[in-house]
C-alpha cells in the first residue's frame, strides 16, 4: 500500500537532511583547514614571476571552497613571506592574499552598479545608526586597545575595518559586508587574554575577507526563489504542510553553508593570530570555556538550527590546527593576560552586573564560576554572584548569597555594596544585630553614597 503523499515527503525530506548532515560531517574538516593549507604553499621563483605584474580582475563571488592560486605580493609583485617555521621543509607564506577573492583589495569597494554595492549601502546606512547607539561602549582608551588588535590582525586592511563596541552580554562579534565589526561586551568579559579575544577578532575578519556576508544573502536568494517553486509544486500536489517542510529544509541548507563560513573563519582566525604574533594554542581554550559554560542544559544542535559548529568541535580542530600555524617572531607567540586584565579592569564591574541582568542563571554561575578560578578580581565575581543567587529569588538561595558576599570580602577588590545586600537579608530574616553591622560597614566604606540618608535610618530603626 502506498504511503500518502505527505508521509512520502516527509520520509524523502528526512532522507535528504541526513544526507546533508553526512556530508557536512565530511566536508568540514576541509573548511577549517583550506585557510591554513594555503598559507602553506612554498613562495617559488616561479610563482613570482607567474604573478608579477597581474592585474586584479572583478569575478564574481565563488564559493566557500574557492581559492586562488596566486601567492601574496609586496608592493613591487613580488611574493610576500611572512614568517617561516623551522623544520618545516620552507617559507610559508602567512598572507591572506593567498586564500581570497581577487578583487578584494585593501581599499576597495564593490561596483556601483553591482548588487553586492546595494548590500555595502545598506550596511553603511546600519553603521551610521550603529554609531550612534546608547549601546556603543564610547571609552578611547578600549576601542584604540581593541582597534590596535584589529589592524594587527587584519595587516593591509586595517583602514577597511572599523570597530564598535556594543553593550551587548552576550559571546558574539559580528562583521559586515562593509567592514562593520561589531564586538560584544559579554565576549570581552569571556575571553582571558589578548590571545583568545584575538581568537574571535580574526575569525571576524576572515568573514570580510571571504565575503561571506555577500555570498549568504545571494544564497539566501537563490533557495528562496527554490523554495517558492517547491510551495507551488506540493500545493499542486494537496500537502497542506509542504510550506513549513520546505521552510526547514531550506534553513537547513543554509544552515550548513553558514557552518562551513564559520569553519573557513575558524581557520583564517588561527592563521591571522599567527601573522599578528599571537598564540594559536589559545584558540581552543575560549571554545573549550564557552562549552564548559553551556554545560549540559538542553539546547538545539540540530543541523536545521544552528548556524555555527559545534564548540567541542571547534575547540578539537582548532587545537589540531593550532600546531601548523607559522607565528611571526617565532616562539609560542603572545598571550597578553596582564595588558588585557589592566585594560578591562575599569569595566569589571558593568560587564558582571550585565550579565546578571541576562537572568540566565545557570550559565552565569558557572561562567562565574570559571572567572573565580581564574583568580582576577574575584572579589567583584563573588559579590555578583550573590546578586544572582538574590536576584534569583529561589529557596535557599538567600543562603548562597550570603555564602558568595562572605567570600567576596576575603578579596581586596570587594565593592562596598555587598555590605549593604548582606544587611538587607539579615533584616529580612530577622538577625537585627548582623543587619546593623553590615550596614554600618557600608556606610563606613561609603561615606559619600547618595542613599546613606536612608541607610541610616534603617540603622536607627534596628536599635543598638
Amino acid at each position: 500500500m502506498r504511503k500518502p503523499a505527505r508521509h512520502r515527503l516527509l520520509a524523502t525530506t528526512a532522507a535528504l537532511a541526513l544526507a546533508v548532515s553526512l556530508s557536512a560531517c565530511q566536508t568540514s574538516n576541509q573548511a577549517y583547514r583550506a585557510p591554513i593549507d594555503a598559507a602553506k604553499k612554498p613562495a617559488t621563483d616561479e610563482a613570482k614571476s607567474e604573478t608579477a605584474g597581474q592585474a586584479q580582475q572583478p569575478v564574481e563571488a565563488p564559493n566557500s571552497q574557492a581559492k586562488t592560486d596566486a601567492p601574496p605580493q609586496d608592493e613591487e609583485g613580488g611574493a610576500v613571506q611572512i614568517a617561516t617555521r623551522e623544520g618545516g621543509g620552507g617559507t610559508y607564506s602567512g598572507a591572506i592574499s593567498d586564500y581570497r577573492i581577487e578583487d578584494l583589495s585593501p581599499g576597495a569597494r564593490p561596483d556601483i552598479t553591482s548588487d553586492e554595492a546595494d548590500i555595502w549601502m545598506m550596511m553603511d546606512r546600519a553603521e551610521r545608526k550603529a554609531a550612534t547607539s546608547g549601546r556603543v561602549i564610547d571609552d578611547p582608551a578600549l576601542n584604540a586597545y581593541v582597534g590596535k588588535m584589529v589592524c594587527d590582525l587584519a595587516g593591509d586592511y586595517c583602514g577597511d575595518v572599523r570597530v564598535y563596541i556594543m553593550r551587548v552580554p552576550e559571546f558574539n562579534a559580528t562583521m559586515g559586508a562593509n567592514g562593520m565589526m561589531s564586538v560584544y561586551s559579554g565576549l570581552l568579559l569571556r575571553a582571558r587574554n589578548e590571545a583568545q579575544l584575538a581568537t574571535v577578532l580574526g575569525h571576524e575578519i576572515g568573514h570580510f575577507l571571504r565575503r561571506h556576508s555577500y555570498q549568504r544573502i545571494k544564497d539566501l536568494v537563490n533557495k528562496t526563489t527554490g523554495l517558492a517553486f517547491f510551495q507551488l509544486f506540493t500545493a499542486a500536489l494537496g500537502v497542506p504542510v509542504a510550506g513549513s517542510v520546505a521552510t526547514l529544509a531550506a534553513q537547513g541548507s543554509l544552515a550548513s553553508f553558514n557552518r562551513d563560513n564559520e569553519r573557513e573563519a575558524d581557520g583564517y582566525g588561527l592563521l591571522l593570530m599567527g601573522r599578528a604574533g599571537y598564540s594559536p594554542h589559545e584558540a581552543a581554550k575560549i571554545w573549550e570555556n564557552l562549552n564548559a559554560e553551556l554545560g549540559d542544559e538542553e539546547r538545539p544542535r540540530s543541523f536545521f538550527y544552528s548556524t555555527h559548529p559545534e564548540p567541542i568541535e571547534r575547540q578539537d580542530m582548532l587545537r589540531q590546527l593550532a600546531t601548523e600555524v607559522p607565528i611571526t617572531g617565532g616562539g609560542s607567540g603572545t598571550v597578553g593576560t596582564e595588558a588585557y586584565r589592566e585594560m578591562l579592569s575599569p569595566h569589571w564591574r558593568q560587564l558582571l552586573a550585565d550579565e546578571v541582568s541576562k537572568r540566565d542563571y545557570g550559565r552565569t554561575e558557572r561562567l562565574f564560576d570559571s572567572l573565580i578560578a581564574d583568580g582576577f578580581r574575584a572579589g567583584a565575581v563573588y559579590y555578583y554572584k550573590g546578586e544572582m543567587y538574590r536576584q534569583r529569588g529561589e529557596e535557599g538561595d538567600e543562603d548562597l548569597a550570603l555564602a558568595a558576599y562572605h567570600a567576596a570580602t576575603q578579596f581586596a577588590d570587594a565593592p562596598a555594596e555587598l555590605f549593604r545586600a548582606r544587611g538587607q537579608i539579615f533584616q529580612r530574616k530577622g538577625l537585627k544585630a548582623e543587619a546593623r553591622a553590615s550596614f554600618e560597614e557600608y556606610v563606613r566604606l561609603s561615606p559619600d553614597a547618595a542613599d546613606r540618608g536612608m541607610i541610616e535610618f534603617i540603622i536607627g530603626g534596628l536599635g543598638s
